[in-house]
């Protein structure tokens, strides 16, 4: 199939995005493809780097019209494959012109908001057509995006000239194009992080309003230093600049995807303005910034795909996910973005969800739920404790812990996975262009570091199931997992944000804001009484629900052994069950073991540059 003549030098495709109907939230787009005559199929990007899935979504294309020197084209859609149209192209025609529109979500019940009032997220994904043949990175682009008045915008693309209302940018690649989003608001911010060798790092901010946009100084530094905790671990950088691009929104969708050269970051609006009570999420903005060494620069040697619409193979990601997630939350530890106490709480609740909650591993292995994001698209699941997740995230940080601690432990202190981290993803200071790599890589490395079976150990906890979290990591760390009474701050902080109350670990299920249980344990005392998700929780002996009333009542079972007497709504009908849990409140919590090596406080602990 022809796109652009072999013979002659290949002229940019020309795409032109008008952003203004931030009251309808439409896209609407003009692009001018060069081409030449017969055959054309155009891609809508279908597979989509970090969301690891086939799901570009297509249904948001509408209006599409494609013409020749004034005059209409037909074009018709794969009946096979919808994210594919077809033209024949007539004989003399150099550029064809397309218009058509992207009709983003108005409400989430539609998808992700990606338009507001005051507040615009364009990922060129959702705007871009590419012809069939060429790998991404050999079709140029030039693109221009045209803003409301007074906005400004973000983007790791280069800009360069502004008039008439629209912004250019540099000449690109479509690969490049579109991993390389805009946010862009009335309420912008803008703040240099880092520019160590003369690479500058910047936060870009946009919010629903001005004054969430400030920021105390030290908070800002919390930032800068886990720039600067992030180069100390890579010793490298792989992007000519990098943004973060973060919005402060309550009517924007949230996010966190990862790209080369940048990173969408959404969180609520008080991110700055509440800082004690936003903690929770403060891991997100370092995960990404991971991923441009761990998932961008270096990945899976199956996920160097030359375009969009060429299947991901994803059983590497819980090196991709997994190793990312363990380095973020390190990385917000190091800087100052946690505290160790709360890097600790999240962590044990990280090894309680997957030792109490996760029956599933008795019939899935870790690197089954890689393929997660195609077997569900990010949909609730009814028992996610049976089904299992994209546990490769979570479970995945357990397992690099326990890489971690034994590196460490093999020699003797002198060596950790920092030194794995600098090897594999450090590796060609500069070098921007994506490097891929096996499984075997990873094994290879790691014997660099540390002598030791860690092929059969991956295979062992990777790809057989295990009917055990692997918890190794936190017993060589000098810690283990206890409960307690009292939830640690990290749990009670994510029940107030999440606006939920946590039973998992005792009845199993929580409790959500209007009273919906939520998040039964698979087999455990809940389920085995009878209650599923969805049911309401109306009282409990007799009185109405209440969070600190259940808390009393399991700690008076505990004492008395008498069954708790639910009562629960399921639709029209209602159900008193007794429910027999004698645990007494229990929350996950990290505890010192006396008399072995701390390792995992070093882990946690700033490192020098």
């Amino acid at each position: 199939m022809q796109t652009v003549s072999p013979s002659a030098p290949v002229r940019p495709i020309q795409l032109f995005v008008d952003a203004t109907d931030t009251t309808h939230n439409t896209f609407d787009v003009r692009m001018l493809l060069p081409v030449g005559s017969g055959a054309l199929t155009l891609h809508y990007p279908r597979w989509l780097p970090g969301h690891h899935s086939p799901y570009g979504p297509v249904n948001t294309l509408a209006g599409l019209n494609i013409s020749a020197n004034g005059q209409p084209l037909q074009w018709t859609r794969d009946p096979l494959d919808v994210f594919r149209f077809q033209i024949e192209v007539p004989q003399g025609v150099e550029t064809l012109e397309l218009r058509y529109q992207s009709l983003t979500p108005l409400q989430p019940r539609h998808g992700r908001v990606t338009i507001t009032p005051a507040i615009i997220n364009l990922q060129w994904n959702l705007v871009t057509l590419y012809p069939a043949g060429v790998p991404c990175e050999q079709l140029p682009i030039d693109v221009a995006i045209k803003l409301p008045d007074h906005w400004q915008a973000a983007t790791a693309l280069t800009p360069t000239a502004r008039a008439n209302g629209w912004q250019h940018y540099a000449t690109t690649d479509v690969d490049t194009l579109i991993d390389s989003p805009v946010f862009a608001g009335l309420h912008f911010k803008r703040v240099l992080l880092n520019n160590d060798n003369g690479i500058p790092v910047h936060l870009n901010i946009v919010a629903d309003d001005a004054k969430f946009l400030q920021a105390d100084e030290a908070h800002i530094n919390a930032h800068q230093r886990m720039v600067e905790q992030a180069y100390a671990l890579f010793r490298s950088q792989h992007y000519p600049r990098y943004e973060f691009l973060l919005s402060l929104s309550q009517q924007l969708g949230g996010i966190g995807l990862e790209h080369h050269a940048s990173s969408e970051n959404g969180v609520d609006c008080d991110y700055f303005t509440d800082w004690d009570n936003t903690a929770w999420h403060r891991d997100l903005l370092p995960h990404e910034f991971v991923h441009s060494w761990n998932g961008k620069f270096r990945r899976p040697a199956g996920q160097c795909v030359p375009d969009f619409n060429t299947p991901l193979d994803d059983r590497l990601l819980w090196v991709y996910e997994g190793q990312t997630q363990y380095w973020g939350q390190v990385l917000a530890a190091r800087s100052g973005l946690w505290s160790a106490e709360y890097a600790r709480g999240s962590l044990a609740a990280v090894a309680a969800t997957f030792e109490y909650k996760r029956a599933g591993r008795h019939w899935r292995a870790l690197e089954d739920t890689t393929l997660q994001p195609i077997v569900t698209d990010r949909k609730p699941l009814t028992y996610v404790s049976y089904q299992r997740t994209e546990d490769y995230y979570q479970e995945g940080q357990l397992l690099w812990l326990d890489a971690d601690t034994r590196i460490r432990e093999l020699t003797d202190g002198q060596k950790s996975l920092d030194d794995f981290a600098a090897a594999f993803f450090g590796v060609e200071n500069g070098r921007m262009q994506r490097l891929g790599y096996t499984l075997e890589d990873v094994v290879d490395t790691l014997e660099s570091i540390a002598p030791f079976e860690w092929a059969t150990w991956l295979h062992t906890r990777v790809q057989t199931r295990q009917p055990h979290a692997p918890l190794d990591g936190l017993a060589r760390a000098g810690w283990s997992l206890q409960f307690q009474e009292k939830p640690s701050g990290f749990t009670a902080s994510l029940e107030k944000a999440l606006k939920y109350a946590d039973f998992s670990f005792s009845l199993g299920f929580r409790v959500s804001q209007d009273n919906s249980i939520e998040d039964v344990v698979w087999d455990g005392i809940a389920h085995q009484a009878g209650i599923a998700t969805g049911m309401k929780l109306l009282a409990i002996n007799g009185r109405a629900y209440k969070k600190e009333r259940l808390d009393d009542a399991l700690v008076d079972a505990a004492k008395t052994r008498q069954p708790l007497e639910l009562l629960l709504q399921q639709g029209e009908y209602f159900h008193a069950l007794p429910v027999p849990c004698f645990t007494g409140p229990r929350h996950p919590h990290l505890v010192r073991v006396d008399g072995t090596p701390d390792r995992l406080t070093p882990i946690l602990s700033t490192k020098a540059g």
